[in-house]
């Protein structure tokens, strides 16, 4: 679905939410309200699920979403499970209606909460940053290796990140077959330190820990 698409889905979704919420404040009263209620506040929920993965923004945590990704599953099981205890014709148009109407929300909770969705990822590098800020509050130097090996050769790399007044110098140095190599380069920011780390070795920020 193109962008459009999915912003007249969400609208009409949150449309046919509202509509049936006012229509249960006019019909209903009391604690009677409080299903309905529920309803609007979770659909709201997910709509913001929704605007992220439609407009690529990480909202949240990606966990939160893919509990609530399964928690709407189960809300649509329980509904046809329902079917079972009180079978009516107008319950199985209802029910089904719903669940065709809901498939395209949730492939997009789906995809959203997928751990291998690009953006948690990037969202994830402001905790990383945090959690060495953390290390360095003990030690202006840490350091990690990996040991990869295959059925010719075994490689070392190690990897010393180092705090030097608000400069972050990394050094990588990568032995195999006897050979050697040292790579350095300095940076400002310390996320920049990190994305550079994991995209040029095997390391990754917790092997500092």
């Amino acid at each position: 679905m193109k962008k459009t698409a999915w912003i007249v889905y969400g609208s009409l979704w949150l449309l046919l939410i509202l509509a049936g919420w006012v229509m249960s404040v006019y019909l209903l009263s009391g604690s009677e309200l409080i299903v309905p209620t529920f309803t609007l506040a979770f659909t709201l929920l997910y709509l913001t699920a929704l605007y992220g993965y439609v407009f690529v923004k990480a909202i949240w945590k990606r966990k939160a979403w893919r509990f609530l990704f399964w928690w709407f599953l189960l809300g649509i099981v329980m509904q046809w499970a329902l079917l079972l205890f009180t079978p009516s014709v107008m319950g199985l148009i209802e029910v089904a209606v719903l669940t065709l109407f809901a498939i395209p929300f949730i492939y997009a909770l789906n995809q959203y909460s997928s751990i291998d969705n690009a953006m948690w990822g990037e969202a994830s590098l402001d905790q990383k940053r945090s959690d060495l800020d953390d290390l360095f509050a003990t030690s202006n130097t840490l350091m990690a290796s990996v040991i990869s090996t295959d059925e010719e050769s075994e490689s070392k790399t190690a990897v010393t990140l180092k705090n030097e007044e608000s400069q972050f110098l990394v050094e990588i140095y990568r032995t195999q077959d006897d050979q050697e190599d040292l790579q350095e380069k300095q940076f400002s920011d310390l996320s920049a330190a990190v994305q550079y780390i994991e995209e040029n070795t095997p390391i990754r920020a917790r092997d500092f820990h």
